[in-house]
């Protein structure tokens, strides 16, 4: 190859190399604009940790990218948590596109219902720096959960978030579906919504403790649940509106909380020894005959109409206090009368 030769082709290769250096520029500038999320659209406080996240704020004209990175840094302050109902999607109905959503490194705590009715995202990517969620963290998504660097405070498996350290079970994505139940000590609350996908009857794991509010709440399929003797507490509304007809309860329950069993179509329920207390309307708008219920003697107290009208209450203490109407409106001001 002769000299002018060589010259000529190494300055094509340098034009190409210059090219190719600004096309990849230019690429990076166009996909950071429009993934980075514009800062103004947050509302936010500050407080001594740094930035927590209240609100997403609706847009008259929106273009959503298909992966939403939030800011990690709001106001010069690093942004440190997310708050309650403050990503909700619900304002994006009508441009009905998807997305994923990348959580930056930094947050370290999501509260109740931070992603609620978040229905348009798919994917939420978590970062190492977490270490709160709270229960109903999740409610209304639909989305996968990933931590991409990994986090020593949680677990995924088979679609599951599990916290590590108190041994509950805050998520169940849509891959759950097919995978039973780990082996935890809690359901948080709203927790399995994805995971129950129809199911008529569910059994619980034996190592299971608690059930946590709204667990398995509004389920018109759900016709018979498990429940494992080691459940020693049941949460308010948990079983609201099931199609549940015969329920025996763990032996190692004390309480059955207000609103637990409202909505279903119970016909016979068996209460153990040990529960000591029921509360108001535990079963009351039932929607089948549910003739007779036995009280054991360990019950203190029934609230205010926590069984159907038209049901044979059978207390074998005679110390069992029934709380009336003028009890109730005491205790709860603010509660319903049914």
């Amino acid at each position: 190859m002769s000299i002018a030769l060589e010259r000529c082709v190494l300055a094509m290769l340098r034009r190409f190399s210059l090219c190719m250096l600004v096309g990849i520029m230019l690429m990076a500038f166009t996909m950071a604009d429009s993934s980075i999320w514009n800062i103004d659209s947050f509302d936010y406080t500050l407080t001594e940790e740094g930035v927590v996240i209240t609100k997403w704020r609706e847009e008259s004209e929106v273009e959503i990218p298909p992966i939403l990175y939030l800011p990690a840094n709001l106001g010069g302050q690093p942004v440190v948590g997310i708050a309650k109902d403050a990503l909700s999607t619900t304002w994006l109905e009508p441009y009905g596109s998807t997305f994923e959503i990348v959580i930056p490194e930094g947050v370290l705590y999501l509260e109740e219902r931070a992603f609620e009715d978040c229905g348009y995202v798919t994917t939420i990517y978590l970062p190492s720096s977490l270490s709160d969620i709270d229960e109903n963290c999740f409610a209304n998504v639909s989305a996968e959960i990933v931590f991409p660097n990994g986090n020593s405070n949680f677990l995924i498996k088979n679609g599951f978030l599990i916290d590590l350290r108190s041994a509950t079970l805050l998520y169940a994505a849509p891959s759950s579906c097919v995978h039973s139940l780990p082996c935890v000590e809690r359901l948080g609350s709203r927790s399995i919504d994805n995971w129950l996908c129809e199911k008529t009857e569910v059994c619980l794991p034996a190592t299971l403790k608690s059930i946590g509010r709204l667990v398995f709440c509004d389920l018109p399929d759900l016709s018979r649940i498990t429940f494992a003797d080691s459940i020693e507490q049941i949460d308010s509304g948990a079983l609201w509106g099931t199609e549940l007809r015969e329920i025996v309860l763990p032996s190692e329950l004390i309480e059955i909380p207000a609103y637990c069993f409202s909505d279903c179509s119970i016909t016979s329920i068996i209460i153990p020894d040990g529960v000591t207390y029921i509360g108001e309307y535990a079963i009351y708008r039932n929607w089948e005959t549910l003739a007779t219920v036995t009280l054991p003697a360990t019950v203190q107290f029934v609230g205010y109409r926590a069984f159907p009208e038209e049901t044979q209450v059978i207390a074998l203490s005679p110390d069992t206090h029934f709380e009336t109407t003028e009890e109730y409106k005491l205790r709860c001001p603010d509660g319903e009368l049914w």
